[in-house]
C-alpha cells in the first residue's frame, strides 16, 4: 500500500469525510483528495503531522507502508524495531544515527523534529 493509499484508508477507517479532515487540519479538501488519489507526492512533514494528529497515528506508522514498498528492505524493519524501544533507547538510536551521519560527512535529513516521526499525536 502506498502512502497515498494509506492516507485514504486511515481517513475512511475513522469514518471521516475530506471536508471533516479539512476542518480538523486546515488542509483543503481538494489537496487532500489529490494526495489520496496519488496526484500529489508524499506530503511535507508539516502536513503529515497534521494528518497524523487527525487520524490518531504517527508519521512512522504512516510512512511504514511507503518504506516497505521501496527498494530499501531495512527501512520497514528499522521503523518497526524503533517503535518498540523505550524512550531512553530511542534517544540512544537518534544519537548514534547523528554520530554516523557526522562520520560520513552528511547532515540530518530536513525534518523539523525527527523524533516526532514516532510519537503518537
Amino acid at each position: 500500500m502506498t502512502v497515498n493509499e494509506q492516507l485514504k484508508a486511515l481517513r475512511q477507517s475513522r469514518g471521516l469525510t475530506l471536508r471533516a479532515v479539512q476542518e480538523m487540519t486546515g488542509i483543503s479538501n481538494a489537496y487532500l483528495s489529490q494526495l489520496e488519489r496519488g496526484k500529489r507526492k508524499i506530503p511535507s512533514v508539516n502536513i503529515a503531522e497534521k494528518l497524523c494528529r487527525a487520524y490518531g497515528t504517527t508519521i512512522g506508522e504512516l510512512l511504514h507502508s511507503g518504506i516497505s514498498n521501496t527498494k530499501e528492505p531495512n527501512g520497514a524493519f528499522i521503523l518497526s524495531a524503533y517503535s518498540a524501544l523505550s524512550e531512553e533507547n530511542k534517544r540512544a538510536v537518534k544519537n548514534h544515527i547523528m554520530y554516523l551521519l557526522d562520520q560520513e560527512g552528511k547532515g540530518l535529513p530536513k525534518i523539523k523534529n525527527p523524533m516526532n516521526l514516532f510519537k503518537p499525536y
